[in-house]
């Protein structure tokens, strides 16, 4: 019988058997994102949050290299979920750009199925790929940080809308923007 998690008999502490990532409904999603207490819509004011919003073109690099930086200025990377809420392409002349990605780690369904992804501290690099994709493809997403130190939205490629857990992270967050030439926009 296989489980999620194995159990060691010496410390008894849970070890995920996989951090490949899960791909989930959107049901699926807001339950994790109850679970671990963070909240699924924050808006500008959200009580423990500093907001504060950027543009993410034309910067000096290339979006993955913005995300990663990004990612990396919020502190040590625990994973998190990415959930797509607004996309769109031909039908007529392309597919799904993430039905590779899911495919290839054993999902099959549509991304309107399975609209959240969840990724393991190991997986920064593909958050930041996607994070890029959802600003190329001028769709919307939010990316919210299990350490619960963050949330990014992303708005219909054009706008990013960041909760940060605290001063300091926003800080270090529109320090770096501003040195990668991104405008800001401070409530």
């Amino acid at each position: 019988m296989s489980s999620p998690a194995s159990h060691s008999q010496a410390d008894r502490k849970t070890v995920p058997a996989s951090t490949s990532p899960r791909f989930l409904t959107a049901a699926e999603s807001s339950a994790w994102l109850a679970t671990r207490g963070l909240a699924e819509g924050p808006v500008p004011g959200t009580p423990g949050t500093c907001f504060f919003q950027f543009a993410p073109r034309p910067t000096f690099v290339g979006l993955r290299e913005l995300f990663t930086v990004l990612l990396d200025d919020a502190g040590p990377f625990r994973g998190g979920l990415l959930r797509f809420d607004g996309w769109q392409w031909d039908g007529g002349c392309e597919s799904d750009p993430t039905a590779s990605y899911r495919r290839g780690r054993g999902d099959w369904r549509s991304l309107r199925q399975a609209p959240g992804f969840v990724f393991g501290a190991d997986e920064s690099a593909e958050v930041a790929d996607l994070l890029a994709l959802v600003v190329e493809r001028r769709w919307s997403a939010s990316f919210y940080a299990s350490s619960k130190v963050a949330t990014w939205r992303l708005r219909d490629g054009n706008r990013v809308d960041v909760f940060a857990a605290n001063l300091g992270v926003e800080r270090r967050m529109q320090h770096r923007l501003v040195r990668l030439g991104a405008v800001l926009f401070i409530p």
